[in-house]
């Protein structure tokens, strides 16, 4: 399975979101993070404007990134590695947009991600 099939993917309803990617689906094909193991979530934005997507304590190497489209490489709207136990990426949303947030790791472990819909502090 990848990352991106119906029965792996997760839609994210709350922030934050603690989530692990032992035992996670192969990656996205052409993803930032390469093609080693891989958690989507999907967010559906409730109003038009700033989003802020943020990647924390991740107890390994991990990469965050976000797409228009899951499966479609040409669709990456912004890519981080989370070096510093915490990242995050902007993006501007459309109300009612999905947008798919990936964390993505070469190894496997713990993470929280957050949302708010507002511009990165």
């Amino acid at each position: 399975a990848l990352a991106c099939d119906e029965s792996a993917l997760i839609v994210l309803e709350e922030s934050p979101y603690l989530g692990d990617t032992l035992g996670a689906p192969s990656g996205e094909e052409g993803s930032c993070g390469g093609s080693s193991t891989e958690v989507a979530h999907s967010f559906t934005a409730s109003r038009s404007g700033a989003l802020c997507a943020r990647l924390e304590f991740a107890n390994f190497d991990a990469r965050l990134y976000a797409r228009a489209t899951c499966s479609l490489t040409t669709s990456e709207l912004g890519c981080v590695e989370d070096e510093e136990s915490s990242d995050s990426i902007s993006l501007d949303v459309q109300e009612g947009e999905t947008v798919y947030l990936f964390v993505d790791g070469e190894e496997s472990g713990s993470y929280l991600l957050s949302f708010i819909e507002e511009a990165c502090p």
